[in-house]
């Protein structure tokens, strides 16, 4: 049960709850949950909480019928339950927890899932949030839905959902998960969207920032927040940008359609003093682009282990698009192996079309079973932050190359192939320039924060930088 101070009212309520007794030794619970409002009521409104009980134990081959390693979630046991927002004349955001927890250790594992949909119709659902067990603990845990914690119900709307939980199987030894139990009870509350929505860090960014439109991405020299597509990128040399995360300096890159927030490595130091933010890549002599993106995927996994393996709560699971496709140079994609050839970042930007965050490559969230929760620049990004093909650019990149070549970085995006020399595009001296892979430089990593994050304090400058919950 929570309080909360507002101007209306609401009673949620469970309708019809019907046990079914399933093979996992669980109870599960269909429920629908009512939100009424009462559009004349000035006093505190009280939310009350529907709660399922769940209650599952493995057996002692993790192999069996009980609670078998599956490859995807689509074959585990669900809950069904859902939420009716038909009465109300208010938008509800809706979240969701599991309570008084009790399970063994092994279970924090990214082996352990859970997945929720949401039900299309009866033959179709879609994915809205997934996640692992591997930072559980015995307070209440807050799935992830959407980039963010809760599910947003707009009035007048009934919706249903179904949460699984279940064990992936890996294909390799997996015995530590034997004898293992998993109890929690689930936890549904709601609260009044506007709640949310205006004290968010991507609200108070907008709103405390003059919002450019309509400019020339390509040539443009405007420096602010400028809107593309509804989103939001900070460019230029501006200085209003900065935030602490993970006790380390970031810059904010932008906002994306979804409320989501990206933000680049400023400082490995949260005083962002010396603006330095780059970590080395590992580099080989005649690397193929699939050896360098494994060494660039290697190199980003070193880092979330390193400095943000207690920091994952507020990080969206990133999805790394490497884009290989090859184009001979009258524009036509090729197969065979060519002199000289272009990649498809290469071929976009000499057509001057930008990056509209569908992935036309190989599309990356977990490597070696593990989500991924960092990610890279490509360089669709730095020309929205500002930077210019081949011109020196005055944007919050900035990095001194001549005096420290650690402020040089890549972005993730192949370039072309010159007789015998692959090339990526880089960031040095604030020029976006083509260099050779084998050349030795460092990457600068980029994290994304699930949306609606509540801010705490500052003005996003460098000695005021933002805080967030």
């Amino acid at each position: 049960m929570i309080s909360v101070k507002r101007q209306a009212l609401f009673i949620i309520s469970l309708i019809g709850i019907v046990l079914t007794s399933l093979t996992l030794a669980t109870t599960y619970a269909y429920q629908s949950t009512r939100v009424d409002y009462d559009e004349n009521s000035d006093r505190s409104i009280t939310v009350n909480s529907g709660v399922l009980d769940v209650n599952f134990t493995t057996s002692n081959y993790v192999n069996t019928d009980n609670m078998p390693l599956l490859k995807d979630f689509l074959s585990a046991d669900y809950i069904e339950f859902t939420l009716d927002n038909k009465k109300s004349n208010v938008d509800v955001s809706f979240f969701i927890e599991l309570t008084e927890l009790d399970f063994t250790e092994r279970l924090k594992t990214d082996d352990f899932k859970y997945t929720l949909t949401e039900k299309l119709n009866e033959n179709k659902e879609k994915t809205i949030g997934t996640g692992s067990f591997i930072d559980l603990t015995k307070e209440n845990y807050k799935l992830k839905i959407n980039n963010s914690n809760y599910i947003n119900i707009n009035k007048n709307t009934t919706k249903t959902y179904k949460l699984y939980f279940w064990l992936k199987e890996t294909e390799e030894n997996q015995n530590y998960l034997e004898n293992s139990y998993f109890k929690s009870k689930i936890k549904i509350t709601s609260q009044f969207r506007n709640t949310v929505d205006e004290n968010t860090l991507a609200y108070k960014i907008k709103t405390n920032n003059n919002i450019l439109k309509n400019i020339d991405i390509f040539e443009s020299d405007d420096t602010g927040l400028i809107e593309i597509n509804n989103k939001y990128y900070f460019r230029g040399n501006v200085n209003n940008n900065y935030i602490n995360y993970a006790n380390m300096c970031f810059r904010i890159v932008s906002i994306n359609n979804d409320n989501t927030i990206k933000l680049v490595l400023e400082d490995k130091d949260n005083t962002c003093e010396n603006s330095i933010g780059n970590f080395e890549i590992g580099n080989g002599q005649n690397m193929t682009d699939t050896e360098f993106n494994n060494n660039m995927l290697n190199s980003l996994i070193d880092f979330q282990d390193n400095y943000l393996k207690d920091n994952l709560d507020y990080l969206k699971i990133e999805n790394l698009c490497l884009e290989n496709t090859k184009y001979s140079l009258d524009d036509i994609e090729i197969s065979d192996i060519i002199s000289n050839y272009n990649y498809l970042p290469k071929r976009r930007i000499n057509g001057k079309i930008l990056y509209d965050d569908e992935c036309n490559g190989i599309k990356l969230s977990q490597i070696n079973n593990k989500n991924l929760y960092v990610n890279e620049f490509n360089v669709d990004d730095v020309i929205y932050i500002g930077n210019k093909l081949n011109i020196n650019s005055d944007t919050y990149l900035y990095n001194d190359y001549f005096e420290n070549k650690e402020k040089s970085f890549w972005t993730s995006s192949l370039s072309n192939y010159d007789n015998g020399n692959i090339n990526e595009f880089i960031i040095n001296n604030n020029v976006l320039n083509e260099t050779n892979i084998n050349n030795v430089s460092f990457y600068r990593p980029t994290v994304t924060l699930i949306n609606n994050i509540i801010l705490i304090n500052g003005n996003g400058t460098k000695e005021f930088p933002y805080i967030i919950k």
